[in-house]
């Protein structure tokens, strides 16, 4: 009888009601946070991811882990991580700070390929509650081992002779070419690295005098097509930017310096003579000729 009585007194309703709104109140007034980014991190380093942009594995930290950027309240994020080519998907939901996948720190396991992460932010433990905020980003992977290696001028000078003069250079740093890649030879001209020939030695001719350079790059036909290059128009930084050292995404590599060479174009001239006499006798065995 007592706890009905309570139950139906006013005093008891207020007192019930302001417990619950403070309840209420307290739950909702921990502002829910928001994500700042996302980066490849271990307990040292860490790279900034971009979305849509391609990594290799080797200019990332040791044992990296992806690592949610948040800023305010939250208690977990939820990460859903699908492998764009294979289809298949990997789903954690992380209740500690700093959020990670794989959850705990561990290092990432799933190899190279293109990638997109979706997580939310959430404002309670096991993705329970509200939704603080969601974010999603793309990238790629790479393991690009191809090295073009590098090149010395058997000649840094040389002049036309008739014409025209072949330049040549010597392997400096061997090149190392993976299974299925291709090593080959650049011939640029000026400081604009103007493609002007392509071939399978670092040996080429020309017939003007300028500043030239023969680089190497190791390639995969199958990647880098080497029909895009017109000669006297692409340059050697156009092709540079397709690869992911000059921010591309194809497996190659360019040996940017290259081997130099200045050839120029002798402009001295012997000009001709003609003899003052064409024929002339000995006397007492000897004689003066002059022209």
């Amino acid at each position: 009888m007592i706890v009905k009585l309570l139950t139906r007194s006013p005093k008891f309703r207020y007192l019930l009601s302001c417990l619950i709104l403070f309840i209420s109140v307290q739950a909702f007034a921990t502002t829910c946070g928001e994500i700042n980014g996302l980066e490849f991190a271990n307990e040292q380093n860490s790279v900034k991811l971009t979305d849509g942009g391609t990594y290799e594995l080797g200019d990332l930290p040791d044992n990296f882990y992806l690592r949610l950027q948040v800023e305010g309240y939250s208690q977990s994020a939820r990460y859903i991580v699908e492998n764009l080519d294979t289809g298949k998907k990997y789903r954690i939901t992380e209740n500690y700070e700093p959020y990670t996948f794989p959850a705990g720190n561990r290092p990432w396991s799933l190899g190279v390929g293109r990638y997109k992460v979706t997580v939310s932010l959430h404002k309670y433990n096991f993705a329970f509650g509200s939704k603080c905020d969601l974010a999603t980003y793309t990238f790629s992977l790479t393991d690009c081992k191809a090295d073009a290696g590098s090149l010395m001028a058997d000649s840094e000078s040389v002049n036309l002779i008739n014409g025209k003069v072949t330049i040549s250079a010597t392997v400096k740093d061997a090149p190392y070419i993976p299974s299925g890649y291709t090593n080959a030879y650049v011939l640029t001209k000026g400081e604009g690295l103007v493609i002007q020939a392509l071939g399978g030695t670092p040996s080429f001719e020309v017939m003007e005098a300028g500043n030239y350079t023969i680089h190497s790059i190791v390639f995969n036909a199958e990647t880098l097509d080497t029909g895009i290059v017109v000669p006297g128009q692409t340059t050697g930084f156009d092709v540079y930017g397709l690869i992911i050292a000059g921010g591309g995404s194809i497996c190659a590599s360019l040996d940017v310096a290259g081997a130099p060479f200045m050839v120029t174009e002798c402009a001295a001239d012997a000009g001709s003579l003609m003899a003052d006499s064409e024929s002339v006798t000995l006397i007492n065995g000897k004689a003066t000729i002059s022209a």
